[in-house]
Parts: structure tokens; C-alpha cells; sequence
């Protein structure tokens, strides 16, 4: 302070820690890094003037310091913290003129700059591959009071390691997106990954396949509910005691207060018909409770599909000149659709879906059916009528699960039948898994959703 009195100045925002050979540029409220509840990002950054400076095209140095800075400050913007750490470690401690001696020797070099020779010339020239010590490097991090970090924006396992063996816990790491990375600089992340850098590579998909087994999520839920029940999470508490009775005291005096003969309504894509539409509708079919299933599966199919926001000010007039918006008004509208038939190839059996009546449909008829014009426009009808369209594609594809002759989604409930084998004609565990996998894999993932979108 007596060599620079500026440092007093409450005007001046700038700190000096006492760490030497760094600099610290935060975003947000300064105070924030020690609550344990705000969202904190960090990326500690190693000075290289070929990069940060120059922007050569073989570095990811700079491309990852903007990409950085970008998400600290929305970060901030959320209203956590971002901070950059800013260390004088040109070219890994080993100096600039070694670094550019490395880039003309990786340039230079016969067959071009490769991933495998990456390491090769930094040893060749510099005799070590890294002349950093990174375990004091998260010092900085601990005398500003970061005791967490929700996203870490570095793949260096070096930088990882040190800063959780000095107590700070890391919910996420970050790596660079590929858009961000030079052409010519994938060398050195292919190289820095090869090595043992943080990576998300998917490979193929098989660990994702096990990830979505009914059995696989059952374990993580289960992770997640031990992990609470330690105390070790930093978002949510458990409490089985007295919070859990009061929450079940809370249900039960809400039920007998709004439905004191416990008619409860469904919490299902059926509530949103609105009124008795549904049971109304059901009164009028002359079939078998079986064939009602079967059409209020089609129904829900489509309904469900065609759900999306609607946009500010659609709206929907039914017959009774009742206004509907938002979730309920697509569902009133989907299922007077449905009762006019235009989701059915045969005209005797409107209320029904089937592949053919969903392939013939016409734009003009979901223009008419959501009484949508230039006055009342539906957001991102165009991509609800290829949905449809698609799915009367996939309901062909798989005669399996939706019939031979006349595939509808209905028929899933005698897929289901059909493969009951225990003694009280339900599905058994085993059996049950086995049919999400086929329906999961064979229809929303390959034939379905992934040409949809």
C-alpha cells in the first residue's frame, strides 16, 4: 500500500493475491466463491504467446481461454462466479524459444505434424516433455475460498488431480468443443488424449444401451438416493423423519380437502381432454373393452405427439366455443381430430389411427384441425406433421408390435398379451425388460425418433 496507495482505493476492483506469476480475472460477485450453494466455473490457464497472442493454428490455448471466458461470464449471468487463472507457464515452463523450436520441428517434419510424434520433439529438444509443477498450482484457487467447482473448463488430468488432491471438489469437466478447435490443432488434442487428457468420446453406443436397461436406471436412482442420504450432496436434503411424515400429512389433507371421495383425476395426457370428453366418447363404442384399449392407446399416441409448446397466442375454439390454449387446447384439438377421423383410413372406424390414414394425412388437414392462420399460428406445426407422417412409416416397419393387416398403435396391448406367462396373466420382470429393450431399440431409437428428428 505505500508503494501503491491505489491498492486502498475502493474505487479500484482489483485484488493481488499472494501468489506470484499469476492473474486472476473473476466474473460475478467476489463473495460468492465461498458459498457453498453458488455455481462456480474456472479455467486455470498456462500463458503461450504462440496461441493467446499470435492465434497459431496448431494451439488450442487460445480457442479454449474464449471458450472459457464465454462460459464464465454466463455463468455470472446466472448469478454464480466465473474465474480465470492466468499463469505465466509459457510454453509448459519451458520458454518460448523452446516452443517455437517444437512447432517448426513438429511442421517441418517427414509426414507432416502427427499426433504421435506430438511429445517426440518437446523431448528431443527440450529433454522433458513438461517442466510444470502443478501441485501448487490450485494454491490461488484455495486462498480465494473455492471449495467446489461445478465446471471445470480444462482437460489436463495434471490440473484435475492437483486441484482435487488440494480439497476442491469438481462436479464437471469441460473439454472444448470440436467447433472451437483449429483444424491443424486437433494433433495436439488427439495427442494430449492419447496421453491420458480428459475426453467425452463415444466411441459406440453400448455403455448408453446398458445406461437405459429399467435395471441400470433403477441402481442410479438409487446412487443418487444413498448419495443424498450421506449428506454429500450440495443441492438437496433428505429427510425420512419428520419432513416425510409432514409431506404425507400435507398429501393426505390435500386429497380430502379438493376430492373427499377420491375421484382424483388422472395425472396423464388424458386429463388434458378436458371435462368427460373422453368417458363420453368411450359410452358411444359398440366393442369390447380390449378393442377401447386398443383406441384410446391410438388416441394417446398421436396426442402425445403432437404435444408441444403451442406459442403465445394460439388458441383453440371448440364446438361448445370454449377457448383452449397451451397443452389443453393441442389436446382438445388432437382429439376432436381424431373423432373426425383423419388419423383413420377407413371411414366406417373414425376413431381409430392406423399407418394408412397417418400416411395420407395432408397438411391442410392439421391446418384445419388446430384452426391455425395468420392470426392464430401453432409454433413448429410443420415438424408435428412429419412426426406423424413418420410414424406411420414406423408403424409398418414393425408388424410385430403393431399387426400385419392393419397397423395401429393399439395393437401394442396385444403384443403385450400375447407375451404374459405368468400364472396371473401378467408379464413377469424378465419379460418386461426384454419388451422396453425391443420397443425401446427397434422403434423409438432406430426407425423412429432418429429420422423424426
Amino acid at each position: 500500500a505505500d508503494v501503491n496507495p491505489k491498492l486502498l482505493d475502493s474505487n479500484y476492483r482489483c485484488y493481488l493475491p499472494p501468489v506470484g506469476g499469476c492473474t486472476v480475472y473473476i466474473f460475478g460477485e467476489v463473495e460468492k466463491l465461498m458459498d457453498g450453494s453458488a455455481e462456480i466455473a474456472v479455467r486455470v490457464h498456462d500463458e503461450c504467446n504462440g496461441s493467446d497472442v499470435f492465434g497459431t493454428d496448431i494451439c488450442t490455448c487460445r480457442p479454449y481461454l474464449m471458450f472459457a471466458a464465454i462460459h464464465c461470464v454466463k455463468v455470472a449471468n446466472r448469478g454464480g462466479v466465473g474465474v480465470l487463472v492466468y499463469y505465466r507457464k509459457e510454453g509448459r515452463s519451458l520458454g518460448e524459444v523452446v516452443k517455437y523450436r517444437v512447432y517448426n520441428a513438429r511442421k517441418n517434419q517427414d509426414g507432416g505434424d502427427r499426433a504421435e510424434k506430438y511429445f517426440h520433439h518437446t523431448e528431443a529438444i527440450a529433454g522433458i516433455r513438461d517442466a510444470r509443477f502443478q501441485t501448487m498450482m490450485p494454491d490461488v484457487l484455495n486462498w480465494l475460498g473455492i471449495q467446489h467447482i461445478d465446471w471445470l473448463l480444462s482437460m489436463s488430468n495434471e490440473k484435475y488431480d492437483a486441484i482435487t488432491e488440494a480439497g476442491i471438489l469438481v462436479n464437471q469437466r469441460v473439454e472444448l468443443p470440436d467447433i472451437y478447435i483449429p483444424k491443424n490443432a486437433f494433433v495436439e488434442v488427439n495427442a494430449k488424449i492419447a496421453s491420458g487428457y480428459h475426453s467425452n468420446p463415444l466411441a459406440d453406443e453400448s455403455h448408453l444401451d446398458e445406461l437405459r436397461t429399467l435395471g441400470a436406471i433403477r441402481r442410479q436412482c438409487k446412487r443418487v438416493y444413498e448419495y443424498v442420504k450421506a449428506g454429500k450432496s450440495r443441492y438437496f436434503i433428505l429427510d425420512e423423519g419428520e419432513g416425510l411424515s409432514k409431506a404425507v400429512d400435507e398429501t393426505v389433507n390435500t386429497i380430502n380437502k379438493f376430492y373427499p371421495k377420491l375421484d382424483i383425476p388422472y395425472h396423464s395426457r388424458f386429463r388434458h381432454f378436458c371435462g368427460n370428453r373422453v368417458p363420453n366418447l368411450m359410452a358411444k363404442w359398440q366393442c369390447n373393452e380390449t378393442e377401447k384399449i386398443r383406441r384410446l392407446i391410438d388416441l394417446a399416441t398421436v396426442s402425445v405427439l403432437l404435444d408441444a409448446g403451442a406459442g403465445p397466442s394460439w388458441k383453440y375454439l371448440d364446438g361448445d366455443q370454449k377457448i383452449y390454449t397451451r397443452s389443453e387446447g393441442i389436446a382438445v384439438a388432437s382429439l376432436d381430430m381424431f373423432t373426425a377421423g383423419i388419423f383413420s383410413s377407413d371411414p366406417a372406424m373414425k376413431d381409430r389411427v392406423n399407418s394408412m390414414g397417418l400416411k395420407n394425412l395432408q397438411y391442410k388437414d392439421m391446418l384445419l384441425g388446430f384452426q391455425v392462420s395468420q392470426r392464430n399460428a401453432l409454433v413448429g406445426l410443420e415438424g408435428r406433421f412429419h412426426l406423424l407422417k413418420r410414424l406411420g412409416e414406423a408403424l409398418e416397419e414393425h408388424p410385430e408390435f403393431f399387426g400385419h393387416e392393419v397397423p395401429r398403435p393399439g395393437n401394442l396391448l396385444d403384443y403385450v398379451m400375447r407375451h404374459t406367462n405368468d400364472k396371473k396373466g401378467g408379464l413377469c420382470p424378465r419379460n418386461l425388460e426384454v419388451h422396453h429393450l425391443r420397443l425401446r431399440d427397434n422403434l423409438a431409437e432406430t426407425y423412429f425418433w432418429s429420422k423424426a428428428r
